[in-house]
């Protein structure tokens, strides 16, 4: 560090009196000890993406970033200047030509990746930032320096990559023929009847390959529909089972809480308790099933789904004290076999009590409107990415809609669903599932369980796992 300093400072020092001996004997120079980084500008940088010709060859797209967008914080305590905000995937930071200001203009200098040898640095320099680069900020004095490490950030994935993961899990769920998944706490619970009794077991949630049973300490085997009577609500499960409610935080340990004659449990808002009640009326209870009120609907209460049910809550853009509760499911099979699109009802639910309740909401469309959705076995339903994403099996009905067509996504609560171009099934999965579930964690990663195979399918929109902290992408020094 010794010689950085010497050698800079001579260097410093013949430009001082450089210009001392060029300007006028009239002319009274200020010189400032104080030295310190004030701004860093990047200049237009490059970007480049892989991308497929019209026949399917592969090339490289190339494109600009207008570097002076993203803004630069200096922090004077660590020495340290970085964007916050990450530039777009695939900038080319080896080559940056950046502005860096330095307190009462003193001087800039960069030092060598490789070396201990320094330079002054122009604001018409390429600089390599692939890692963490020093520079000395020198008083305009010469007599005094800072040391400050600069990084440029950016994102190491494209904001929609959304790229599926297989794990090979065989026999875990071997024998069932119906199930379905739900996360609680830290674990990935999967549910599902042999057609006699339920079987539950989970996995942590960052693994997906190591399982466990639950070992339930009820005196008789789960009925064979108990793993489509189960909620989430909070940190623990609700299962209705026996003309009862259960709730366990792990699966193992239930306690019975109510007597209760509701036929089916459908879920919840996080709040709410939505449940069909014993002649086909749709219920919510708010006090955890102790009691239940008769939802009012705006249509025919025999045009609610009774298989095949999910329900999601959405947030309302437009009321941050509300959320919109999406029903999707389909009616019998036996009763009404014209139908060709699942039912989809939707409620406003204020979080303020002293607001009227709103009515239940069933979507009406033409028969022939397009991107309904459509009457598939299993068909879930979940909130992702600002919207509704739902995937279904085998068409049901009058329903034509081959398995597994589309990861559909809806963005407008339900209405329509169409294809999503970031989002699309594993091939794998559909070329081999009848019995599956799907579900959503807190992480954004979605999760697809074959019941054939035992294999596990993952994968997260890339965006969705960049938290405020992991915005900034940052290289090791080598």
């Amino acid at each position: 560090m010794k010689k950085i300093f010497l050698s800079v400072v001579v260097v410093l020092s013949s430009a001082i009196l450089l210009s001392s001996c060029l300007g006028s004997n009239d002319e009274e120079l200020t010189y400032y000890d104080d030295a310190a980084m004030t701004s860093v500008t990047l200049g237009t940088l490059n970007r480049y993406l892989h991308t497929k010709t019209f026949d399917g060859q592969d090339s490289i797209a190339k494109s600009t970033v207008k570097g002076e967008t993203y803004k630069f914080t200096i922090d004077q305590i660590k020495h340290e200047a970085y964007n916050t905000d990450s530039l777009p995937y695939g900038t080319d930071v080896t080559k940056v030509v950046c502005n860096i200001a330095a307190k009462n203009g003193g001087s800039v200098v960069i030092k060598s990746m490789t070396s201990d040898s320094v330079k002054y640095h122009s604001a018409t320099d390429s600089v390599d930032f692939s890692q963490p680069r020093t520079f000395f900020i020198y008083s305009n004095s010469g007599r005094n320096y800072q040391e400050y490490t600069v990084r440029v950030n950016a994102h190491k994935q494209q904001a929609d990559q959304f790229e599926w993961k297989r794990t090979a899990v065989g026999g875990v769920f071997e024998n069932m023929i119906d199930m379905r998944a739900f996360q609680l706490g830290n674990k990935m619970f999967v549910a599902g009847t042999n057609g006699q009794t339920t079987w539950m077991k989970y996995t942590d949630i960052d693994d997906g390959q190591s399982w466990h049973g639950t070992t339930p300490n009820i005196n008789m085997p789960l009925p064979a529909d108990a793993y489509r009577n189960i909620i989430v609500k909070g940190n623990k499960m609700t299962m209705l089972m026996a003309g009862a409610l259960w709730t366990s935080a792990d699966g193992n340990e239930w306690t019975e809480t109510v007597k209760t004659d509701i036929s089916r449990l459908i879920g919840t808002d996080g709040n709410l308790i939505f449940a069909l009640s014993a002649d086909n009326q749709l219920v919510s209870s708010a006090d955890n099933g102790q009691t239940w009120a008769i939802d009012k609907l705006d249509d025919s209460a025999t045009l609610l789904p009774t298989q095949d049910i999910s329900i999601a809550a959405l947030p309302m853009i437009t009321n941050p004290d509300a959320h919109r509760v999406i029903l999707v499911g389909n009616r019998s099979v036996s009763d009404y076999p014209q139908d060709a699109t699942a039912v989809v009802w939707s409620r406003i639910v204020e979080n303020d009590e002293s607001v009227q309740t709103n009515d239940w909401m069933r979507y009406v469309l033409p028969a022939n409107a397009l991107y309904q959705a459509p009457r598939q076995r299993n068909f879930t339903v979940m909130p992702y990415a600002d919207g509704l994403i739902a995937l279904g099996g085998q068409p049901l009905g009058a329903c034509t809609v081959a398995a597994f067509s589309e990861l559909y996504y809806s963005r407008d609560n339900g209405i329509t669903w169409k294809k999503d171009s970031r989002l699309s099934l594993p091939s794998a999965f559909v070329n081999v599932a009848l019995v599956f579930c799907a579900a959503v964690d807190n992480n954004h990663f979605v999760w697809l369980f074959s019941g054939e195979t035992g294999e596990i399918w993952r994968a997260r929109l890339s965006q969705l796992g960049w938290s405020d902290e992991q915005k900034i992408f940052r290289t090791k020094r080598k």
